[in-house]
C-alpha cells in the first residue's frame, strides 16, 4: 500500500508524517526503518530499492518521498520531442510510468508515502491509482482561507485540551493571519496561560499576542 499526502498546510501535513514515523517499530530501531528520499534528485531504482528492503527488528518500514510527484508533473509538461526539455519530459514520463507500475506491488512490510507541498489534481495518475485502494490513502491538507481561520483555531484548541470563545478565535486570526505554525504556538501559549481551566477570551489574546500584521516602513 502507498499513501499520498499533499497540500499547502505544512503544519498538519508534517504532523501526519510524524505520526507515521511513530508507528514504525520500537524507538530504538525506528531510524533504521525510516528512509527519506528527496524527489528533486531521487531515481525510480532508489525508490524501489528503499521500498523493497526488509524491516530491521520491526514489522514494517517507512519510505518517505518528498516532492517527487510535482516534479514529474512539471517535467512531463515541458518541451517537445527533442532538446533538453524534451529529454526531461521523456524521462519524467518514463519515471511516472515505472512508478505507476511499481506502487501496486509495494511489499506488505513497507509503507510508501509520497509527500507533496502543493495540491495535486485528482487527474494525476498516481492520485487516481491511490484512490482505487480500499483505505484512505490520499489525504489533502488544505490551507484554511481567512474566513476559516477562527474555526480552525477553535478546533486546534480542542486538540490541545482547551477552548476558545468566538471573539478570541477571531481576534487571534486577525492578529496572526494564516501562519499556522505561529497560530498553533499562540494557541498553546494561551491555553497554558489559562491553565486549561477556562475558555480563552478576547482579553487574553489582547494581553499576550502581538499584532504581527503591523510593521514599520523603516
Amino acid at each position: 500500500m502507498f499513501f499520498i499526502l499533499h497540500g499547502e498546510n505544512e503544519l498538519e501535513r508534517s504532523e501526519q508524517v510524524a505520526d507515521y514515523k511513530r508507528q514504525v517499530g520500537d524507538e530504538s530501531v525506528r531510524d533504521l526503518n525510516v528512509t527519506v528520499l528527496y524527489g528533486r534528485k531521487t531515481t525510480l531504482s532508489e525508490v524501489q530499492h528503499a521500498a523493497n528492503a526488509i524491516p530491521f527488528l520491526a514489522d514494517t518500514r517507512l519510505v518517505l518521498v518528498e516532492g517527487l510527484l510535482a516534479r514529474l508533473a512539471s517535467r512531463k509538461g515541458k518541451g517537445g520531442d527533442d532538446g533538453e526539455d524534451g529529454a526531461s519530459s521523456g524521462a519524467a514520463k518514463e519515471f511516472l510510468a515505472g512508478l505507476s507500475t511499481y506502487v501496486p506491488n509495494v511489499p506488505d512490510t513497507t509503507r510508501l508515502v509520497l509527500v507533496e507541498d502543493q495540491t495535486l489534481k485528482d487527474t494525476h495518475p498516481l492520485v487516481k491509482l491511490a484512490l482505487k485502494q480500499s483505505s484512505k490513502s490520499v489525504i489533502e491538507f488544505k490551507q484554511p482561507q481567512a474566513g476559516e481561520l477562527p474555526g480552525w483555531i477553535t478546533a486546534r484548541a480542542r486538540k490541545h485540551g482547551g477552548t476558545f470563545d468566538g471573539k478570541a478565535a477571531f481576534k487571534l486570526a486577525t492578529l496572526i493571519g494564516g501562519d499556522l505554525r505561529r497560530l498553533d504556538q499562540e494557541i498553546v501559549k494561551l491555553i497554558t496561560y489559562v491553565n486549561a481551566q477556562r475558555t480563552v477570551a478576547e482579553k487574553d489574546v489582547n494581553l499576550l499576542v502581538a499584532d504581527v500584521s503591523v510593521s514599520s516602513v523603516f
